[in-house]
């Protein structure tokens, strides 16, 4: 047999991707399954999304656009992020990608050598840990607490550099947790990297998914901050077309040039007609996002209060996103050997409930529910859980 690349060794599957998978494929030998997976809302796109990208496609607009990204949209960016995030980026230094995911891998390769360490709070991003091991970085990941609702603080942040940290990944708010970080606390781990050389690679990509507390960019923290911080963001979650994979980065001009030369030479740019719809996605205005957070903001409600009804499940209302995630630790130490995946794809095969085992997050004995499907699906699914659970 040929040998794969040795970099593969230690990559792992994402584990939301696994158990979407999985679930997909149970319902579709009939199963009524509940999918609690996915971190995708079931919003349909915006008429206006939708309306620029098939005049797209009628115009014929089907040709190779520069690799950041066409200029006009470049420059909606820029402005957004000034207007909305007191960002004062240039077109120049933002660089459009196949969704957030290949902006952050982009950067990841740009500024990675062999042997660095990127400092990661968990829980974690499955991907951000994955993607420093294939660039041949170490992932230093930094425990949190659920009393400290999933923070790092400034002195674990300190205690964590070294002579080889090159950067500092943080997702506010959270995937897994929904957990947000106030500008205060931002304020305090941006005083640590002052006079360090490490990159902040800052994951906004669920700004606009606030319920609690207002959302601040790291970069708009200090000018110091700003010389350090790549803002990544995306039109995925709040504009609901994930599957259009259109993301951005913004950030020092030297690094996003470096991200486009590597995004030149795997993909080069997205879809043209995509960009069209993402930049009509700009104008939308946030009020109508606005309308689609109260339907989800109830969706979270509801699914803690049925998360309630187990009295040995312990978890966090979310702050943002559209996860919550639940403590099983004092179900599974009932069942000796049960590991928080196994449990995971029992509930999956018995209960037809879709979770994704909290292992691929940097915290085991977790379960990541999503609740970006409809009540009827929350509730049902939630109950299902809870149900599950009471047996063991």
């Amino acid at each position: 047999m040929h040998k794969l690349a040795d970099r593969l060794a230690n990559v792992t599957e994402s584990s939301t991707l696994k158990m979407n998978s999985a679930a997909r494929e149970l319902a579709a030998q009939g199963k009524k399954v509940i999918n609690l997976t996915a971190g995708e809302p079931d919003f349909k796109p915006f008429s206006a999304i939708k309306d620029a990208t098939i005049d797209a496609i009628k115009s014929d607009f089907n040709k190779y656009t520069p690799v950041p990204g066409m200029p006009e949209l470049r420059k909606a960016i820029a402005e957004k992020l000034n207007r909305e995030n007191g960002l004062a980026y240039k077109p120049e230094e933002v660089c459009v990608s196949a969704g957030g995911k290949q902006t952050i891998f982009n950067f990841i390769l740009s500024i990675v050598n062999d042997g660095d360490e990127v400092l990661i709070p968990a829980p974690y991003w499955v991907s951000y840990p994955e993607m420093v091991k294939i660039a041949g970085g170490k992932p230093v990941i930094l425990p949190t607490t659920r009393e400290a609702r999933f923070k790092v603080t400034p002195e674990a942040l300190k205690a964590a550099i070294t002579k080889r940290t090159k950067a500092f990944i943080i997702n506010s708010p959270s995937n897994p947790t929904g957990m947000m970080y106030s500008k205060s606390e931002l304020e305090a781990l941006a005083r640590v990297l002052e006079g360090t050389n490490v990159w902040v690679l800052s994951d906004e990509i669920y700004e606009k998914l606030v319920y609690e507390g207002q959302f601040v960019s790291f970069a708009s923290l200090s000018k110091d901050a700003f010389s350090r911080t790549i803002t990544s963001n995306g039109f995925s979650k709040s504009y609901a077309i994930t599957g259009w994979r259109a993301g951005y980065a913004a950030g020092p001009k030297n690094v996003i040039d470096a991200m486009a030369m590597i995004q030149g030479q795997s993909t080069s740019g997205i879809a043209s007609i995509v960009q069209k719809g993402a930049l009509a996605a700009l104008a939308v205005p946030n009020s109508e996002i606005e309308k689609e957070m109260l339907s989800l903001r109830k969706r979270r409600n509801l699914m803690c209060e049925v998360l309630r009804k187990a009295e040995d499940l312990k978890f966090l209302t979310p702050d943002g996103a559209f996860y919550v995630f639940v403590d099983v630790s004092a179900y599974l130490a009932r069942k000796p050997g049960l590991t928080t995946d196994e449990f995971a794809l029992a509930l999956l095969k018995n209960e037809c409930v879709g979770t994704v085992p909290g292992s691929g997050f940097g915290a085991d004995g977790y379960l990541r529910l999503s609740f970006a499907v409809s009540e009827a699906e929350v509730r049902e699914g939630t109950e299902r859980l809870v149900a599950a659970l009471k047996k063991i």
